[in-house]
């Protein structure tokens, strides 16, 4: 949605950030509705920081674009990274690292009645830190005083599902349940 640009402030530090503009149009009714959306999410971030969500820099708006500035993200994002593994795949103590950052995230937005309905590794961007930070909230909702009431799976997900007959058949599910089991134990942190 719009284009994002690599901006400069010179009057102010000269730190780098994230432009994004959408330019309004009456054939983008859902997409101007959709920034505007972001701008007050991001707005409502802002005020309860986190090390791994972006805060809102400044907005602006007039009767051809919308636009909001966030702090940039020099290292590229976790699909990315990925790809350049030797083998396309993370170790598991690079999975229990992000995914950590990532649950903590994810759980910050909870707090703030905000569900994020796009997570894939290419939202996730690399911060001046080198931590995670999370993008891209045009599709969230909340806080709102709706009710979550049932949970919508991507076409990838489902059509991945069909491929495999795991819904069809009984056995499935246990094999399911001990991947997960296996998965939870891979994932166990040690107390330090």
């Amino acid at each position: 949605m719009g284009t994002v640009f690599l901006v400069h402030d010179k009057s102010h530090d000269d730190q780098p950030f994230a432009l994004k503009v959408f330019e309004k149009s009456s054939d983008h009714h859902q997409a101007d509705r959709r920034a505007r959306h972001e701008i007050a999410l991001l707005r409502r971030l802002s005020a309860s920081p986190h090390p791994f969500l972006p805060h809102l820099i400044a907005s602006s708006e007039n009767t051809d674009f919308v636009c909001w500035a966030i702090p940039f993200c020099p290292g590229g994002d976790l699909n990315v990274l990925r790809q350049r593994q030797c083998d396309g795949v993370f170790s598991p103590a690079v999975i229990r690292f992000y995914l950590a950052e990532i649950i903590s995230a994810v759980e910050h937005l909870h707090d703030q009645g905000i569900v994020y309905r796009d997570l894939k590794p290419e939202i996730f961007s690399f911060n001046s830190r080198v931590t995670l930070t999370l993008t891209d909230f045009d599709l969230s909702r909340g806080p709102g005083p709706q009710k979550i009431t049932r949970l919508q799976f991507g076409p990838s997900f489902r059509s991945g599902r069909r491929k495999t007959g795991d819904a069809q058949k009984p056995h499935a599910l246990h094999h399911s349940q001990k991947r997960q089991k296996r998965f939870e134990q891979q994932l166990r942190f040690e107390e330090g």
